[in-house]
């Protein structure tokens, strides 16, 4: 190997490299052995050509191997300073996985206390609805109870007259003028007419006066009275309600079901299930489960100890989708098996009601079942009147919402469903008939609840939950667009609402009073 070659390896071997610290901290060294490398060549090529090699070591060498040495300590620094952060980032992974662990860990504690809890509102709710079934079966057993209060009041029972005893009849509403004219298709009776119908005549063609009093049953339940002569309203009156003679209402003939799809519901099945099942038979409610959490089906496994169907195959986000092809299936085999008279798709934000002649209210069963008695047997698609939307914050308050186009159907009419039960077809293609049915409806859930409600219905259809891709699915007008909107509004903005536009619903709550349980999302 000559001087030339072994000096251009040794200057490949220090050619100047990239400082691991970006500081700089070498390039003088690194420039000295660069300059002191190319003299050491110049003068290698001189000696050479002149032969005068004294075999003496060059100082310029010296200097090289100097300059070697101070980069071979300044490499060996770097290598300590890279050990040294190797050991610190090993300590910080060690650190880090410490408290991932201990955040698993409180993680694991959280979810045992929110797993507690539900379970401490799962019993809570049960104890609630448990005392309201018994407060209602009491109230199934002494039905006069209410009237008596009022009756025992008047005294002189035997020498009470005539006309008092009509005055409390109509003022108990033991006889319901609206009722008994729509019952007994006597239109064109005034009040007086209709009262004066039911004493000279009604009661002898076993007419009942009103949804409170069964008059054939008092009749056959106490021996010593005279039917087809004895006013069975006048003898309970003016003797009966002293003499301790229960009274029973009338019981309905028509068969109503009605079925929901639901998805942890937990503030509303409750509720729900206790307002629907008084007034329609617990048996008659049928709830399909969209794939509730597991802390939730407590709830579903009770509510079929009361007799409610519970269906649970239905648990994908395409079940979700088809939900109005599932619930018209569902009715088209009640048809089939065991038929109902009429059958309601509802959600578990939906309370059935009626809409008197005056605008009034009325959420009492047999008044919801004597507006349904003018749609029996209706070969088109009923059509609910009116939506009553909530107020987020006063709970008893209500606004009027039209342009609904929901429906519930007659026997042996349903064809199809929509997810949203809005564009039914029907057997036979018959039209719409609007109704008086109304619905009370929790559109506006507590702030953090409606979003929640709202992201779990919307991942059956998005999966870019950005406010960009929520406008975009708005203006697209795509299924549940209205739900997406609550994703984009803020809290005060979501709270604040016309006050002019809501009115006080007195006889919902009422409704709820009487079952023993609050209203949905009030206060206890």
């Amino acid at each position: 190997m000559t001087l030339r070659s072994a000096v251009r390896r040794r200057k490949a071997q220090v050619q100047p490299q990239e400082d691991p610290l970006g500081q700089g901290i070498h390039r003088d060294s690194t420039e000295e052995l660069a300059n002191s490398t190319s003299a050491l060549a110049l003068h290698a090529r001189g000696d050479t050509e002149s032969g005068t090699l004294n075999g003496q070591k060059d100082p310029t060498i010296t200097r090289l191997e100097v300059a070697l040495a101070r980069r071979n300590a300044e490499l060996a620094k770097i290598a300590l300073y890279l050990k040294s952060i190797e050991e610190e980032q090993s300590q910080q992974q060690r650190e880090l996985d410490r408290v991932s662990k201990a955040l698993d860990n409180a993680t694991e504690e959280n979810l045992a206390l929110q797993d507690s809890l539900l379970k401490l509102g799962e019993s809570k709710d049960r104890l609630r609805f448990s005392r309201a079934l018994t407060l209602h079966e009491k109230h199934k057993t002494s039905a006069s109870s209410e009237f008596d209060q009022k009756l025992l009041h008047h005294p002189a029972r035997t020498r009470i007259s005539e006309e008092e005893i009509r005055e409390l009849a109509t003022g108990t509403r033991l006889f319901d003028v609206h009722w008994y004219i729509k019952r007994y298709s006597l239109i064109g009776l005034d009040d007086e007419g209709a009262l004066n119908h039911y004493f000279d005549l009604g009661h002898r063609l076993g007419y009942n006066p009103g949804p409170h009093f069964d008059g054939q049953h008092y009749i056959a339940s106490n021996a010593d009275l005279d039917d087809g002569v004895t006013n069975p309203l006048r003898h309970y009156i003016q003797f009966g309600v002293c003499e301790g003679r229960p009274i029973t209402a009338v019981q309905e003939e028509m068969k109503v079901r009605i079925i929901m799809m639901q998805r942890n519901e937990v503030d509303l099945i409750y509720p729900w299930v206790l307002y629907h099942g008084v007034r329609f038979g617990f048996q008659n409610l049928r709830v399909i489960d969209n794939g509730s959490s597991d802390s939730f089906q407590p709830r579903l496994d009770y509510l079929q100890s009361i007799g409610v169907q519970v269906s649970r195959q239905y648990n994908s986000r395409e079940d979700f989708v088809n939900k109005g092809r599932i619930i018209s299936e569902i009715i088209k085999h009640y048809d089939e098996e065991d038929p109902a008279d009429f059958y309601f798709p509802l959600d578990c934000d939906e309370f059935v009601g009626v809409e008197l002649q005056g605008g009034q209210l009325s959420f009492y069963e047999a008044d919801i079942f004597n507006e349904l008695r003018d749609h029996y047997k209706s070969s088109e698609a009923l059509t609910v009147a009116t939506y009553f939307d909530n107020h987020p914050t006063e709970t008893a308050s209500f606004k009027r919402t039209t342009g609904q186009r929901k429906s519930f159907f007659a026997e042996g009419t349903c064809q199809s469903l929509d997810r949203g039960f809005n564009n039914p077809k029907l057997k036979g293609g018959g039209g719409r008939k609007k109704t008086s049915i109304v619905y009370m409806h929790y559109h506006f859930k507590p702030y953090p609840i409606v979003r929640q409600h709202a992201r779990q219905k919307l991942e059956a259809f998005l999966e870019d939950f950005s406010k960009e891709a929520l406008r975009q699915y708005i203006s697209e007008k795509r299924t549940g667009f209205h739900s997406a909107r609550h994703l984009l509004v803020g809290e005060r903005e979501y709270l604040t609402r016309d006050p002019s536009l809501f009115k006080n619903v007195a006889a919902f709550a009422e409704a709820f009073k009487s079952l023993g349980i609050p209203l949905p999302f009030s206060e206890d």
